[in-house]
């Protein structure tokens, strides 16, 4: 199977711009040649899993997300792991913050209060934005819960998700707003582990099928194909599966989630080694970039200088993770401010 491409391992402080560098062109080549694969014009779904939990896949998945946004397309990420909830926990913590900076804006919270209420809500993962304010004595969660209805920016959360879509609700009112141009949500919801038992073929189907006619792009977020239901149901639903593969996992269990996903009918794209360190670069063909700015970065005499002001890109939670961090953060001021038309199918590779 093909290699689609290596991302290394980042930091989680992104102090090293020349790192992030590696990192975001790494994302870009990897969205590039799925693009290539697909008619201009066309929505595009793809799968991401794994083999085996914790090889980076939701934050592949995140990554990916940005950058496709970044060259112009609408993208929804579908929360399809039951299990990880990667995605899920990331974007309940975006929903909170926001949740609280809503709160500061209608003059409920001030900055300080909103610091107390995430460090309390660290502590507890369990208590709403409400909820943390009224036991911080901050403003009652009758009050908070009141306030956060009124907003209309798209962040105030009302549980729905996958299992609520495929239950009939509209797609419109289950996604939930990112802060991210152009990228949207679709949470796991509410429901219980076991309704995964539930879910067929035809209705994922159905539900890709909602998301083509509103996004350019669907990227599914899914568990590790050899360890849940979810994964290998979906698997054969999207146009493009890619497969991440973490350093140190074991080739048997690579091949066996290769064998699985092609016998759920999926299209394999290709692999994605994460977490890779420079001396694995050069073993990866469409690695090149990370390759060359590692080069570049330790010969500081070199004639072609790679020079980054890594930017502080406001406009990506940091909850999205250090790999869809620094993708946001190497993009030019005018792609990140929308330079791209909003309503664009176009998918053309940047």
């Amino acid at each position: 199977d093909a290699f689609l491409g290596a991302l290394p391992v980042r930091d989680e402080k992104l102090d090293d711009p020349q790192q992030a560098l590696g990192a975001a062109h790494s994302v870009h080549e990897i969205r590039s040649m799925l693009q290539r694969a697909r008619p201009d014009g066309e929505p595009l779904v793809v799968g991401v899993t794994s083999a085996t939990a914790a090889a980076g896949k939701t934050s592949v998945s995140l990554a990916l997300g940005l950058s496709f946004a970044a060259a112009g397309s609408r993208v929804l990420l579908i929360d399809f792991d039951a299990v990880g909830g990667g995605l899920r926990s990331r974007t309940l913590r975006i929903v909170r913050r926001r949740q609280a900076e809503s709160l500061v804006r209608q003059g409920l919270l001030t900055e300080t209060g909103v610091a107390q209420v995430l460090d309390y809500l660290q502590e507890d993962a369990d208590l709403t934005v409400a909820e943390a304010a009224d036991r911080l004595g901050l403003a009652t969660a009758s009050r908070v819960t009141a306030a956060l209805a009124t907003d209309t920016s798209g962040i105030a959360g009302n549980g729905a998700g996958v299992f609520e879509t495929l239950a009939g609700a509209p797609l419109e009112e289950c996604v939930l707003a990112t802060g991210v141009e152009r990228v949207t949500v679709l949470p796991l919801g509410e429901a219980d582990i076991a309704e995964i038992g539930t879910v067929s073929r035809g209705g994922i189907r159905g539900l890709i099928n909602r998301a083509r006619s509103s996004y350019d792009v669907v990227v599914v977020d899914s568990g590790p194909i050899l360890g849940s239901l979810e994964a290998s149901i979906a698997s054969g639903e999207v146009d493009e599966l890619i497969v991440v593969v973490a350093k140190g996992e074991l080739v048997g269990y690579v091949r066996r989630a290769i064998d699985r996903a092609l016998d759920a009918g999926a299209k394999v794209a290709g692999l994605i080694f994460n977490k890779a360190d420079v001396s694995d670069a050069h073993l990866f063909g469409s690695a090149g970039t990370t390759s060359l700015v590692s080069r570049v970065v330790s010969r500081p005499d070199s004639l072609n200088p790679v020079s980054v002001t890594l930017r502080d890109a406001a406009d990506c939670p940091r909850e999205y993770g250090p790999l869809a961090h620094a993708t946001a953060a190497c993009l030019p001021g005018s792609a990140r401010r929308g330079r791209a038309k909003t309503g664009s199918r176009a998918q053309g590779a940047a």
